[in-house]
């Protein structure tokens, strides 16, 4: 970055890009730029971000057109009501896989080749790999559903549950949701079966307050060993080579209902690289974000964690072979029935949390599928138009 950049001095941040940054940002001093894990959509829809439409379309990076070397499924999810405010960089990529332990499971003699991903097979899966301890607690999981990508909502990280079952849970065009419908009552009532056979939420909880999720960490349920299948995206080849890197693990497509047995679904989306409003030296900081998405630094952050960026000139150069396991999501890509992308939805997080509620209701037996669902109908178009009465 300093051979780069020799006349910028960047200094590194780490910190909230939510609450945190939305105050420094009213405060008239926000960072220069800003990357990762914020609600994207809500900075874009409450004028916390700076409109780059101009410096994009100029935009070269290694010699190629910024604007064409990134997919469209990217931009929009950068964009709000035509204007662009974030560029995909750092991490950015294909969202869904099934991760298999096979170190466990092949000792229960399952093939990944012939591997049915299907919630019934998945489902049975659970009842024969579970196991519990002589105190009665969980020894291994064979999955936790809302563990990585199965729990998450929003930043970049898409509605599983929706496109699982084939529903656009947000329509940009009419501002509408769609969330009390029969597929995703569906999906409640396969969540809520999954976490029985475990021995319930509690159990499941009390499991992971001995491990963590997703993939990142040695002392996470899967990298441990304890936990069979896993819900994750294309970094996981990347991330379980470093903190796993003495277990086997092979790689399909993310469950789907059984009615939809053999769909193959895959979405692009990324975390965005934007300039808070009221940053100063928008020509220099725009600079740091075009080096964010350039080949040095996309290639330092794959050697290092795995994760990859979007500009398809930089992907053409890759060696997928590094992360064993990574040729199933590149793969993906070209092989899908549906390829999905991420709606600008600008109440993005407030969703999201209400849908984690919704699912710790029904899987604690406080409320059923469809009941659930009908109120987070209410309290999230109610939300939308008291956020945004005008439109």
């Amino acid at each position: 970055m300093a051979a780069a950049l020799p006349n910028i001095d960047v200094r590194w941040l780490t910190a909230d890009n939510n609450t945190k940054l939305l105050t420094a940002i009213a405060g008239g001093s926000p960072p220069n730029v800003a990357v990762g894990n914020a609600p994207y959509p809500e900075f874009w829809a409450r004028g916390a971000a700076t409109p780059i439409d101009d410096l994009v379309a100029r935009s070269t990076v290694d010699g190629i057109s910024l604007k064409q070397d990134i997919p469209a499924a990217y931009w929009s999810y950068g964009s709000y009501k035509g204007k662009i405010y974030g560029v995909s960089a750092v991490e950015g990529f294909c969202r869904y896989g099934l991760c298999l332990d096979m170190t466990n499971m092949q000792k229960a003699n399952i093939d990944p080749k012939t591997f049915s991903w299907d919630w019934d097979n998945v489902t049975q899966l659970q009842q024969q790999l579970t196991q519990t301890a002589s105190n009665g607690s969980i020894s291994v999981l064979g999955i936790d559903p809302l563990d990585a990508m199965g729990g998450s909502f929003g930043g970049s990280n898409p509605f599983y549950w929706a496109q699982a079952w084939g529903i656009d849970y947000y329509d940009e065009g009419t501002g509408k949701f769609n969330f009390d419908n029969t597929q995703l009552a569906d999906g409640l009532t396969v969540l809520k079966k999954v976490y029985d056979i475990a021995g319930g939420a509690a159990k499941v909880a009390g499991f992971h307050n001995s491990y963590g999720t997703w993939t990142e960490s040695p002392t996470a349920a899967m990298p441990s060993g304890v936990e069979d299948m896993n819900i994750n995206g294309y970094w996981a080849p990347g991330e379980l080579a470093h903190t796993a890197p003495d277990r086997e693990f092979a790689y399909t497509w993310a469950p789907v209902p059984s009615a939809k047995k053999g769909y193959k679904f895959q979405t692009l989306v990324g975390h965005n690289a934007f300039l808070p409003k009221g940053a100063k030296n928008t020509a220099e900081s725009f600079q740091l974000i075009e080096f964010l998405a350039s080949d040095v630094a996309e290639q330092t952050i794959f050697d290092g964690t795995g994760w990859l960026g979007p500009r398809q000139s930089f992907l053409k150069k890759v060696d997928f072979s590094k992360y064993k396991g990574l040729d199933f999501f590149v793969n993906s890509l070209t092989t899908a029935d549906k390829l999905y992308g991420m709606p600008p939805n600008p109440i993005e997080s407030f969703c999201g949390t209400q849908w984690g509620k919704v699912q710790q209701d029904v899987i604690y037996n406080k409320v059923q599928p469809a009941d659930g669902l009908k109120q987070i109908q209410q309290i999230v178009t109610n939300e939308l138009k008291q956020r945004f009465p005008n439109g």
